[in-house]
C-alpha cells in the first residue's frame, strides 16, 4: 500500500466470531482449569510443610523451591495455641501455633493440622 492511498478498513477476526461455541466452551473450561491448577500447587505446598516431633526437638520445615526450617526444644516451649473455625470444628482440624521463652511473639504456626490436641499433648510429654 502507497503513501497517498487511504486506509478504509482494518480489523483482525474476532475470537468469538470465528468459532463461537468453542469460544464459549473455552469461557466454561477457563474456571475449572485454572481452579485444578491452582489445587495442585496448593497440595504440593501443603506437602511440602512438615511439624516433626522427636525426642525432645519440634522442627518445623516449610518450603517446595525454597527451604524454611525451625527447630525448637521442647523444654523451651512456653505457649501452645490451638485455634478453631467452625469449619476446622467440623473437619476436626485446627491451626497450632507455639511460642518460646525467647521469643516474644509466635515462632511456629501451622494451619489445618489434624488433630492439633494430640500434637500438643506429645509436646507436653517431651518436656520434662
Amino acid at each position: 500500500m502507497s503513501n497517498d492511498e487511504k486506509l478504509l478498513f482494518d480489523e483482525a477476526p474476532t475470537l468469538y466470531g470465528t468459532s463461537p461455541g468453542w469460544f464459549l466452551l473455552w469461557c466454561l473450561l477457563v474456571p475449572v482449569v485454572v481452579g485444578i491448577i491452582a489445587l495442585v500447587v496448593w497440595k504440593i505446598s501443603l506437602k511440602n510443610t512438615r511439624l516433626q516431633i522427636s525426642g525432645d526437638r519440634v522442627l518445623f520445615r516449610t518450603g517446595w523451591l525454597s527451604t524454611k526450617e525451625t527447630e525448637v526444644r521442647a523444654q523451651d516451649v512456653r505457649d501452645i495455641e490451638i485455634t478453631k473455625t467452625f469449619w476446622q470444628r467440623l473437619a476436626d482440624t485446627g491451626d497450632l501455633s507455639l511460642s518460646t521463652s525467647g521469643q516474644s511473639g509466635m515462632e511456629i504456626s501451622i494451619a489445618g493440622l489434624k488433630d492439633p490436641e494430640r500434637v500438643r499433648e506429645i509436646i507436653n510429654a517431651s518436656r520434662p
